[in-house]
């Protein structure tokens, strides 16, 4: 057993994945390395670094024993085409969990995807039926895939996305800062739930000015 290794972690387990475009690889990705990472197959010590022997040798044996085991436990995780494409993979491609990570993203994630995944960003609206916290982390998703980080470009795009209007509420807040947008769009969203089926403004502290988008 891996040093560390704790009973409870045993019931974690990692979703499978098959390749399908209805699946997200960057997601699929970032929990996996979660995952590897609670059952110590990765973040272990670097041996050069500790002075007792006793415990040196510990964490050797660990990490040759993670390497040993990690190519047979993508075997039981990848299915359909994407075990496919797991056998095509050198040894060295798959013993360990960052020369993986390297082959997965370069199959998986690709350019196209990411190309796709930024025009989402900006084309995405909220649903009528759609709460702000699920259109925000929706959003984010969004970024994630597109390899992109919020900045106030981005910003931007989640604004253009919002109802009309907890959209024009967020921008009279002149906000700047991706939380604090959320935050008045949050407590728009509850006013205008308050009074059922009339939609009745209500003014968040800020610039009464509208600007355009």
């Amino acid at each position: 057993e891996i040093p560390g290794h704790k009973m409870s972690e045993r019931f974690i387990n990692l979703e499978s994945f098959s390749g399908f475009r209805t699946e997200d690889p960057r997601e699929w990705i970032n929990r996996a390395r979660s995952w590897f990472h609670l059952k110590n197959y990765t973040g272990l010590p670097d041996p050069s670094t500790i002075t007792d022997d006793a415990e040196k040798k510990e964490i050797c044996v660990a990490i040759a024993q993670a390497k040993r085991r990690f190519p047979h436990i993508l075997d039981f995780i990848l299915l359909g085409p994407a075990s496919a494409w797991l056998s095509t993979l050198t040894a060295e491609e798959k013993d360990t969990f960052d020369h993986f990570k390297t082959a997965f993203e370069t199959r998986f994630i690709t350019d196209a995807d990411r190309f796709k995944a930024t025009m989402e960003v900006w084309e995405r609206h909220q649903l009528p039926t759609e709460t702000v916290d699920m259109f925000f982390y929706s959003h984010l998703m969004l970024l994630k895939r597109a390899g992109m980080t919020a900045n106030d470009i981005t910003n931007q795009a989640f604004i253009n996305g919002l109802l009309p209007h907890l959209k024009i509420q967020v921008i009279m807040s002149a906000k700047t800062d991706l939380k604090e947008m959320l935050a008045v769009a949050r407590l728009t969203e509850t006013a205008y739930s308050l009074v059922e089926g009339n939609l009745i403004p209500i003014q968040i502290q800020g610039p009464k000015k509208l600007t355009e988008t």
